[in-house]
């Protein structure tokens, strides 16, 4: 994708740059903030409803376009725009949506020559909702 912006830039610094012993966060990269709204996206299905009321469907439908539109990288958001007006987003529950998320992620990891992620409820549900070990295990377990 073609992008003439700010965040297109890519700076080969790390996150945290200290000098003089104190630290100075750096604006996250393009590749932190799509990975950051990714996982915003597939947390939020998630914990999607299995029975959502219309006014839930109607809500969320009105987030991801938002959320397409107001993304940092305005190439990244209009292309994701595209997408979901081509394939819009599975409301009916939470199985539909996490796998239209799903779905959509790995065609963009399928474009940046990314590895793909199985989409089924099961796997999903072990990355974005429940966790497996460690993240599962208590604090005197750990």
């Amino acid at each position: 994708m073609d992008c003439g912006e700010d965040i297109c830039e890519e700076a080969h610094i790390p996150k945290t740059i200290y000098k003089g012993g104190n630290e100075i966060p750096c604006p996250p990269s393009k590749q932190s903030i799509g990975r950051f709204g990714w996982g915003l996206l597939h947390t939020i299905a998630a914990h999607y409803p299995d029975d959502p009321s219309d006014d839930w469907k109607d809500k969320h439908q009105r987030f991801i376009h938002a959320f397409s539109r107001t993304f940092p990288c305005k190439s990244c958001g209009y292309h994701f725009h595209q997408m979901i007006k081509e394939k819009p987003p599975k409301l009916e529950n939470r199985e539909q949506i996490s796998v239209w998320t799903c779905e959509m992620h790995n065609e963009i990891n399928a474009m940046l020559n990314k590895p793909v992620f199985p989409c089924t409820l099961e796997s999903l549900d072990l990355r974005w909702r429940k966790g497996k070990p460690p993240c599962t295990a208590t604090i005197n377990n750990l």
